[in-house]
């Protein structure tokens, strides 16, 4: 069943590495080399690193890489490596569209590959609150975006809130370490994932969370405008497999670039990550305004238990009232 209501802003495309600075200038550093293992708080021996002069040159451009692949290690305990820290968190920082809060809020996701993911707060004024991306999962969707199998270590400019903190858990472990830096003071504050969210109940488990997940077994429309979005919705997160949760989205913009979202389940269905605000992730770490969407193309579930197209059909007026919105309903 289609249908056909008119909006969206950009996304990387998934696998590209963006350097951070030409390394013909300096000697290459093996970041995943130094990092920590997950679960381990134990700190290893600090890079020789050439100081944050890449990042403040990356502040002054309109248009910056959201992934940063010569960060040096981040050690805690070394001022140098803070205030090269607290550079990234500003360069992330330019990337919040902090509509109702007025506060921009900068996160780092370290990447099991050693690369660093650039998050920050995305807002929808006149929307619902649980529209809002909040800058972790924003730095989280963006390392699932280019195809990480997960992540080593969480570097941000505030504490987690709770949801935050839920999702850190579906992303990661309890042992996640999470460092909050303070912009001002350059203090470091340091925890794991499960010592802020304690005896929590979440779906990570092994192998299964949001970055290694199984692909879902859902039929290839007939129509191929329903592709892309099916694509998209084979990467939802699903834990339990009875429920009809998954949904994908695909948005084109006037320039013919294409964003895709899926969804990612966690406990509380409230907190869950729509394909929209996926899309929204992967749209502003391209830096692309939501006004350029011109058509966008949504697979869900026939009789889903929960259903997104309403509430996306609704964003879309406000954000791109110009845009098409076409929904194929599955069984």
């Amino acid at each position: 069943m289609g249908i056909n209501m008119p909006y969206l802003s950009p996304a990387v495309r998934s696998g590209q590495a963006v350097r951070s600075m030409d390394r013909s200038k300096r000697p290459a550093l093996s970041v995943a080399s130094g990092l920590a293992h997950p679960g381990s708080l134990q700190r290893k021996p600090a890079l020789r690193f050439a100081g944050s002069l890449d990042i403040q040159l990356l502040l002054q451009q309109a248009k910056f890489p959201t992934v940063l692949s010569d960060l040096p290690v981040f050690d805690p305990a070394s001022p140098e490596s803070v205030k090269t820290y607290q550079s990234g968190l500003a360069l992330a920082q330019k990337l919040a569209r902090p509509e109702v809060s007025k506060m921009p809020v900068g996160a780092i996701a370290i990447g099991n590959s050693g690369k660093a993911y650039l998050g920050a707060n995305l807002e929808l004024k006149g929307g619902l609150p649980n529209e809002t991306v909040h800058a972790e999962v924003f730095a989280l969707l963006n390392a699932r975006a280019h195809g990480e199998s997960g992540i080593q270590m969480m570097i941000q400019s505030l504490r987690p809130c709770g949801s935050c903190r839920q999702a850190l858990l579906e992303a990661g472990n309890p042992d996640l370490p999470i460092h909050v830096v303070d912009m001002k003071r350059g203090e470091v504050d340091t925890k794991t994932a499960g010592a802020y969210l304690p005896n929590s109940y979440h779906y990570a488990s092994g192998q299964k969370n949001w970055f290694q997940s199984p692909r879902l077994d859902i039929t290839e429309p007939a129509d191929a405008r329903f592709r892309p979005a099916w694509r998209a919705a084979l990467q939802s997160y699903l834990p339990n497999p009875n429920r009809k949760t998954w949904a994908g989205l695909s948005v084109q913009t006037s320039d013919k670039k294409q964003f895709e979202g899926c969804v990612l389940t966690v406990p509380a269905p409230n907190n869950t990550i729509s394909p929209l605000q996926d899309v929204m992730v992967r749209m502003a770490a391209a830096h692309e305004p939501v006004a350029g969407i011109q058509a966008v193309t949504m697979v869900e579930p026939a009789a889903p238990d929960y259903s997104f197209s309403a509430l996306i059909a609704q964003t879309l007026k406000r954000l791109a009232p110009q845009a098409t919105f076409s929904v194929l309903s599955q069984s």
